[in-house]
């Protein structure tokens, strides 16, 4: 989380304020924040979720336009008993597939990303999200908004060396508090037949299933191989 919000500072510039929930996973971008902006002005409210209401709507647009057919996908293979949580085959195949296949859902992001930045706004005239930004800030550019401060007036240099700190020190660790840690599932082959199944089945092949084809017959496979 930390290094997309480098990302989006890098692009777009520092804000003066971030609205976050009281989720342990800010707590690196709550320091950034400090350490750039100054201490005792405030520069991140803590709240419920329930309150930014904003963004938990932004979260919805993704899911119903990117995530949910990859939710339908994965909860239809449940249902029908052909993908089991608890089964460590099933995952293992299930990261093998999809682990790779995953890069499509990253251009579906990046191509609603760029819809959602472009397209009208019938109660703003029908600009866009990025008119309104860059409108906005060409017009604030003069103020002494801290946001527009740090984006058109301060020097990169007073805050690049925050950041590369920030960077070496804490993107690649969390914190203390989040525990969560996703597990490996390497699939139950040997060495020979690893490099067969590979060699037989390509994981990034098109499927008018989205990959459910390759994942059902590299189960079928391993099944097989086992029954051996």
């Amino acid at each position: 989380m930390l290094s997309d919000y480098i990302t989006g500072i890098r692009e777009r510039g520092i804000p003066s304020r971030i609205r976050i929930d009281k989720g342990g996973e800010f707590a690196h971008i709550k320091n950034l924040m400090v350490d750039i902006n100054g201490d005792q002005r405030n520069s991140w409210i803590a709240g419920k979720s329930v309150h930014n209401i904003r963004i938990e709507r932004l979260w919805r647009d993704v899911f119903a336009k990117v995530m949910n057919k990859y939710y339908l996908l994965f909860t239809t293979m449940e249902k029908n008993h052909l993908l089991d949580i608890e089964n460590l085959i099933h995952m293992s195949i299930l990261h093998h597939v999809y682990g790779r296949r995953i890069q499509s859902l990253q251009r579906d992001l990046t191509f609603w990303q760029n819809a959602h930045n472009n397209h009208p706004i019938r109660t703003e005239r029908n600009k866009t999200p990025r008119q309104l930004w860059n409108t906005a800030s060409l017009m604030c550019r003069n103020t002494n908004y801290t946001a527009m401060h740090n984006l058109f007036r301060r020097d990169a240099s007073e805050y690049n060396d925050i950041i590369s700190r920030f960077d070496d020190e804490y993107l690649l660790e969390e914190p203390d508090n989040i525990e969560h840690v996703l597990p490996r599932f390497p699939l139950p082959v040997t060495n020979a037949q690893l490099i067969h199944l590979n060699n037989s089945f390509d994981v990034m092949a098109d499927s008018d299933v989205e990959g459910f084809d390759i994942y059902y017959n590299i189960l079928r496979h391993i099944q097989s191989l086992q029954a051996i």
